[in-house]
C-alpha cells in the first residue's frame, strides 16, 4: 500500500484520513481545532505510530483502525475519527 494514510490531531481527539498529496494547511481548513498531523504513511506506519504514541487508542480502537486503514476498493472511507477516551466520533 502507498503511502497516503495521516493521523490528524486535533483538540478532541484523533481522525485518520487518506490522501497522499495532504499537506498541514489542507488539514487546518478542513478541521478548526487541527493541532497537528503526521504522515503520510503506510499501514505499517500508522500501527507503528499508534502503538508508539498512542497504545491506549490502538487497543480501544484497534478493529476500526484496521479496518480502516486494509479497506480497499469502494469500502474506503474518507476518514475515521476517533475520540482520546472511548467510542468514535
Amino acid at each position: 500500500m502507498a503511502a497516503e494514510l495521516h493521523i490528524v490531531v486535533t483538540r478532541d481527539g484523533l481522525i485518520l484520513t487518506r490522501g497522499a498529496a495532504a499537506t498541514f494547511r489542507d488539514f487546518q481548513d478542513v478541521y478548526p481545532d487541527f493541532m497537528t498531523s503526521l504522515g503520510p504513511m503506510d499501514r505499517d506506519g500508522v500501527l507503528d505510530t499508534f502503538e508508539l504514541e498512542w497504545p491506549d487508542v490502538l487497543v480501544m480502537h484497534h478493529d476500526t483502525i484496521r479496518t480502516f486503514i486494509d479497506a480497499k476498493g469502494t469500502d474506503q472511507r474518507p476518514e475515521v475519527r476517533l475520540l482520546f477516551y472511548g467510542g468514535n466520533l
